[in-house]
């Protein structure tokens, strides 16, 4: 659940059926429903979302949706909030460590500046579980690159949970 500056309340929800998805919602600060943005990657690939944030420097914040495929890769997506009517996807970046492994992220959180950390794990060409943390930066309307590229900070078996920032 996240709030944004005009006390709108934002959700996330993971969906099971015969695909699974996700579900993006928005309720006014009297809680009646504003919009319910359903986002499916493929009819064959299933998502599971672990994490989303709201564009903080803004009264219709951008979301962004971070989570693993049934692939085996991270995908990290933006969408668009024009106030009453339902987000579009701005941008979808798939992170595929390699073809022998598997990437899972774990939790998304937002830095002052609006760059995107993602941490989670991968257990590329027969590793270890490996951490796996990835930097997008936001501030730019195209489509951000990895900066730095996808850091693994650690090696053998780990995985990690959860992130902070400083301010």
């Amino acid at each position: 659940v996240k709030l944004d500056k005009n006390k709108n309340v934002y959700t996330l929800a993971s969906v099971t059926s015969s695909i699974n998805y996700c579900t993006i919602s928005k309720r006014n600060s009297s809680m009646q429903s504003v919009w319910i943005k359903p986002y499916f990657l493929d009819s064959s690939i299933d998502l599971y979302p672990v994490s989303f944030s709201l564009r903080r420097k803004s009264t219709n914040p951008d979301i962004y949706v971070s989570g693993y495929t049934s692939l085996g890769d991270i995908i990290t997506s933006k969408f668009d909030n024009n106030d009453e009517s339902v987000p579009n996807l701005i941008w979808e970046i798939p992170y595929d460590c390699g073809t022998e492994g598997s990437d899972v992220a774990s939790l998304m959180v937002q830095d002052q500046y609006d760059n995107i950390f993602i941490t989670g794990y991968s257990n590329c060409n027969g590793t270890s579980d490996d951490i796996k943390t990835i930097k997008y930066c936001v501030n730019v309307p195209e489509v951000p690159d990895a900066i730095n590229g996808p850091l693994t900070v650690c090696h053998g078996d780990a995985v990690t949970y959860a992130v902070t920032v400083d301010t």
